[in-house]
Formats: C-alpha cells, structure tokens, sequence
C-alpha cells in the first residue's frame, strides 16, 4: 500500500498515510485495485475488492484520462472531478454558490469550471521535500493573466515571460508557479517539477502505465506506483520499527507491494 512506498518519521503524515488507505478501502463507494509481486520479478494482480457498485452510467464506456504534462518522474497521482463531485445529489444540501463565489473572487476560477485535477508527486532520495504539481483542465477558455487576483493585490504574484510561456510565480513559502500551455489547461508546480510537466511528451513510467488502465468515469482515482519509490526509502518505509503497529503484521507482504489504486464514486 502508499506506506510501502515513502519515508516516513515517527509522527509525520506520511507515517499516517497507511491508516488513510485503510479508512478508503472501508468507505462505501470505494473500489481498491492492488497489484503486487509475485516473486523477485513475478507480478500478480490481485483481484479487484469492491464494497459498492461505481455511481456511474452503466451504458458509459470506460473513459481514458488525458495524461498530457504527468512526466514520467512522478509516483503518485490523485485525479478528481471536482464539477462532477458539486453537482451530485450527496451534496445537492450544502451552499455550492457560495464556494463558487468565493473561487472566483480569490483564484479567477469558478470552481464549477473545473472539470478535472490531477495532482501529482515525485519523491528521490536526494530531495528531503517531495515535490508536487497539478494538471487542472478548465470547462471554459481562461486567460492566465486574470488568476490569483487578491495574491496579486498583496504583492505575492510575480509574473514572467521564459521561451514563450508565461508564468506566474507564487511568492509565499513554498515557491510555486503557475503556467497554461492552452486557455483550457492549467499546470501547477513546485520547484522543478513545473518544467518537467511541460517538458513530458509521450511519457512512459510505471505510474503512467497504472494510469492508462484507469476510467475518467470515476470521480476520484489514486494510483501509488511503489516501483518508482528508491530502493533505499522503500526498506525504512517498510522497516518494522517505521511501519505503524496496526500494520505490523503485513510488512512481508508491502515489501512485495507494486501498485495501488483506488476509486470511489460518491
């Protein structure tokens, strides 16, 4: 599961991560698919758990993401429908238009014209920091220009123009930066990890294969791939002493963990 796959501290959140998984894996709605290894090289894939059928049309075929800008550094992505999720039943109760209101007042964007985010993270064993960044694709055109206005009315928002794109660069903590290759696509990063995204054409990683048997149809997919972790953090985060009591017991078969995905339908 993702603990097999980072490095974790005694209290940090990513020693917390295991416990997550499991809390999702319990959820209505939630529909696990692990693959692990078989031997030194076997693979096997485990068979699909699922606690409630996908809140999906069952005449709709499955949809393939778009995985344009995932480089093919990253080892776990996030992918939600954030359009889709506002506009189901389970939340027909709560005031939509006032996060709305609040979206296009702060960011530029109408939350209800996001129709997809795909948030990402790479992780090396040279960088203590993990990066991350995010493919966020619009309903409708929007100019890069017009985003983050109150950031930009305190100051925090520089802008700058390299081999042709534009940017935005976040000046508040973490340096992030902001970029639209398209007036419908937005992509989000820290560090390097931005030029990377632009930089992925075709790409090809083990996550990205995990990726490409994924359906769009769900309104969230996480796929960890551990074959993208170092060997070296994979035996800390699978070190009994790491591992939290509750999990114990399954260090043998993390040790032999691949990859997960999970996907839940509100």
């Amino acid at each position: 599961m993702v603990f097999a796959t980072q490095k974790p501290t005694a209290l940090s959140v990513r020693s917390l991560l295991p416990l997550l998984m499991v809390l999702l894996v319990g959820m209505p709605g939630c529909i696990t698919k692990v693959e692990q290894q078989g031997g030194d090289d076997e693979k096997v894939n485990q068979p699909q758990v699922q606690q409630k059928p996908a809140a999906v049309d069952p005449a709709a075929a499955a949809a393939p993401l778009d995985l344009s800008y995932v480089p093919s550094t990253a080892m776990a992505a996030a992918v939600v429908a954030p359009e889709r999720i506002l506009s189901s039943q389970a939340l027909h109760l709560y005031p939509i238009e006032v996060l709305e209101a609040l979206t296009k007042q702060h960011l530029g964007v109408n939350v209800m014209d996001v129709t997809q985010i795909i948030a990402l993270t790479q992780l090396s064993q040279e960088a203590p920091v993990p990066q991350v960044g995010a493919i966020i694709r619009l309903s409708k055109p929007h100019q890069l220009a017009a985003l983050l206005p109150t950031l930009k009315a305190e100051g925090l928002v520089t802008e700058q123009t390299i081999d042709g794109f534009q940017f935005l660069s976040v000046n508040a903590g973490l340096p992030v930066s902001l970029t639209m290759p398209d007036d419908k696509t937005l992509l989000v990063g820290t560090g390097d990890f931005l030029p990377r995204m632009l930089a992925a054409k075709e790409a090809d990683s083990p996550l990205i294969k995990l990726l490409k048997q994924s359906d769009a149809n769900h309104e969230v997919i996480v796929a960890v791939s551990a074959d993208m972790v170092p060997d070296p953090l994979k035996e800390i985060a699978t070190s009994p002493e790491m591992v939290p009591l509750v999990l114990a017991a399954y260090v043998g078969a993390l040790k032999k963990l691949s990859a997960l995905e999970i996907n839940v339908n509100l």
